[in-house]
C-alpha cells in the first residue's frame, strides 16, 4: 500500500468516475483503475460498487474512504512542515467557490525578495475552521450568504474564529458566451432550472435538488448536478460546455473570462459579504495584512 493508491482512491470516492479521478490525477483511466484494484487485492474488501447510476462506494468502501481522508490530512501536514523549513510563511485556505488561484499566483510573482513560503488550499468550511484555530493557516476567505451568516459566525465562535467583510456581491448565473442565455440581462430561477447545472462540492446555490438519471426525473424541471472539487474546473466546464454554473463574483481575473458570460439572477440578489476569516483576538503577521491589501486591490470597484 501506498500513498498514490490512497490518494487515487479519494479521488474515485471524490469524483465518482475512474476518467474524472484520472483527469485529476494526471494519470491514464487504466492506472487508476490499476491502483484501486491493487488497494482493493491489499485489503481485501470491494471499495466500490459499479451501477447504472454510476459508481458508489460499499461499505468497507466508506469505512476506509473515512481512514483515507485523515491519512491524506496527515499526509499533506507532513509535507507542508517538510517544505516549510523554518521560513516564514503565508498559508491562505479559500472555500471551493471562491477563485483564489490567480489573485495569490500574482501575490507571489511580486515577492521576488522574500523566501517566504506560500500555500493555497481550498477546503469545506469545517476543515478551515479546524486549521484556522490550530494556526496550521494564516488566513481564510469566503463568501458569507445573509441568512446564513449567523449560523456560520457561531460556528466560528466555537473555534475563536471571526469573519471581517471586505465587499458584498451577489449571486449570478455563468454561461459560455454562445449560450442561449448568455445575452440575456437577467434571468429567473426557473429559466436556469431548464439548463445543465454544475454543483460545486459543499454549496448549493438553488432551492432544490433536482437529479436527472437513468431512472427518470425526480422532479418535473430535471436539472443535471456535476459534482466538482474547485471552481477553476467549474469556471472550465461553463467555458468550453452548455452547463451553468451559479455562483458569485467579486474577481475578474478568470483566465478566459471573455468567453464566459455573467447574467444577474432576478430572483436571488440578496446580498453577499466577502471576507476573510481568521483567529479572534490574534494579530495578524505582516505578510497576512499586505496579502489582505494586495486582495481588496484586486476587486473592482
Amino acid at each position: 500500500m501506498n500513498i498514490k493508491q490512497i490518494q487515487c482512491f479519494v479521488a474515485v470516492a471524490d469524483t465518482k468516475s475512474f476518467s474524472e479521478a484520472a483527469r485529476l490525477m494526471y494519470i491514464s483511466v487504466s492506472q487508476i483503475s490499476k491502483m484501486v484494484k491493487g488497494l482493493e487485492d491489499e485489503l481485501g474488501h470491494e471499495l466500490f460498487e459499479r451501477k447504472k447510476s454510476g459508481i458508489i462506494l460499499t461499505r468497507e468502501g466508506m469505512k476506509i474512504y473515512s481512514i483515507a481522508n485523515k491519512v491524506l490530512r496527515d499526509f499533506d501536514e507532513f509535507e507542508l512542515v517538510r517544505e516549510r523549513s523554518g521560513r516564514e510563511s503565508l498559508i491562505v485556505l479559500g472555500l471551493p467557490d471562491v477563485y483564489m488561484d490567480n489573485v495569490f499566483t500574482d501575490y507571489i510573482k511580486l515577492q521576488t525578495e522574500n523566501d517566504y513560503f506560500y500555500n493555497l488550499s481550498n477546503v469545506p468550511i469545517d476543515n478551515m475552521c479546524q486549521a484556522l484555530h490550530v494556526r496550521k493557516a494564516d488566513m481564510g476567505f469566503a463568501y458569507i450568504e445573509k441568512r446564513r451568516k449567523t449560523a456560520i459566525q457561531m460556528r466560528l465562535a466555537d473555534f475563536a474564529l471571526e469573519f471581517t467583510p471586505i465587499t458584498k456581491t451577489k449571486k449570478f448565473m455563468f454561461v459560455n458566451s454562445k449560450h442561449k442565455l448568455a445575452s440575456a440581462k437577467h434571468v429567473s430561477l426557473s429559466d436556469v432550472e431548464k439548463a445543465d447545472q454544475i454543483k460545486i462540492n459543499g454549496t448549493d446555490f438553488l432551492e432544490a435538488e433536482h437529479i436527472k438519471s437513468t431512472y427518470g426525473n425526480m422532479f418535473t424541471k430535471p436539472v443535471m448536478r456535476m459534482l466538482t472539487l474547485s471552481l477553476p474546473t467549474a469556471v472550465n466546464m461553463v467555458k468550453n460546455t452548455d452547463m451553468v454554473y451559479i455562483g458569485c463574483d467579486v474577481f475578474d481575473c478568470v483566465p478566459g473570462r471573455e468567453d464566459i458570460k455573467r447574467v444577474e439572477l432576478a430572483e436571488m440578489q440578496e446580498d453577499i459579504d466577502f471576507g476573510y476569516i481568521k483567529r479572534h483576538n490574534i494579530e495578524m503577521s505582516s505578510i497576512a495584512k499586505e496579502f489582505t491589501d494586495f486582495v481588496t486591490s484586486k476587486i473592482p470597484q
